[in-house]
């Protein structure tokens, strides 16, 4: 699946009404078999070209938003694994290129950054960093009237 092809069909439906959002699953699984996951809605910014002076800069379409992840070695009291007590705040920014690129803003740590691509396969985005292996899913919601 190209990934063109892949962004067109929820970039097109979340245009057609303001009631749309595109909704993000997040998810990793490190070496430390420790596994996260983070949920969220995303917002569309098209592609546009910035002026600076005479300097014209393209700027490339993106996803955008803030979600909430979750860790399986974070328990809550009653020893359950992804404690929503203990969720830290992550930023995602999906640029629209091919192939994607993907950064990730760890909020809650200072606002470190890491970047990594992925690929488009079966539906889904798949990349990996140093260590850990990550899957995005993008999911329709329409919010109600």
């Amino acid at each position: 699946m190209s990934c063109p092809s892949f962004f067109k069909e929820y970039i097109e439906w979340v245009a057609e009404s303001p009631r749309r959002q595109l909704w993000c699953t997040f998810t990793s699984n490190r070496t430390s078999g420790v596994c996260s996951y983070a949920a969220g809605s995303l917002q569309f910014t098209p592609a546009a070209l910035d002026r600076i002076g005479p300097l014209v800069i393209p700027r490339l379409a993106t996803l955008e938003g803030n979600i909430s992840q979750v860790f399986s070695d974070r328990r809550n009291g009653a020893g359950q694994n992804f404690s929503g007590d203990a969720a830290d705040s992550l930023g995602l920014r999906i640029t629209l290129s091919d192939p994607p690129g993907v950064r990730i803003t760890l909020h809650s740590w200072g606002g470190a950054r890491s970047s990594f691509s992925v690929e488009c396969r079966e539906g889904v985005l798949v990349g990996t960093m140093p260590g850990t292996g990550i899957v995005i899913s993008l999911q329709k919601r329409e919010l109600p009237a």
